[in-house]
């Protein structure tokens, strides 16, 4: 497989909640708060936290480079403009 990064996007047309961003292994190369949300955004591998972004969060781009062993899923407490950049494994 190549070396290329996927992206996944959380924007204000969707509902808060949990997003299956990519289910398998991947590696979590950054989340862009493009617009904060009023809410937490939670990143999970499955159930097991990886990082926790606070409400009202600055818009910026926010790096990992964390490996994910199972599921990549980030949950919103409330809708913002969210984009997460992945690469499968």
């Amino acid at each position: 497989m190549e070396d290329v990064n996927l992206k996944f996007n959380i924007t204000g047309g969707q509902t808060a909640g949990a997003y299956t961003v990519y289910d398998g292994t991947c590696v979590l190369q950054r989340v862009i708060v493009n617009k904060a949300p009023a809410g937490t955004i939670a990143i999970t591998d499955n159930a097991d936290p990886i990082g926790k972004l606070k409400s009202g969060v600055a818009e910026n781009s926010y790096e990992y480079g964390v490996v994910v062993s199972r599921s990549l899923i980030v949950t919103t407490g409330e809708t913002g403009d969210i984009t997460i950049v992945f690469r499968p494994s």
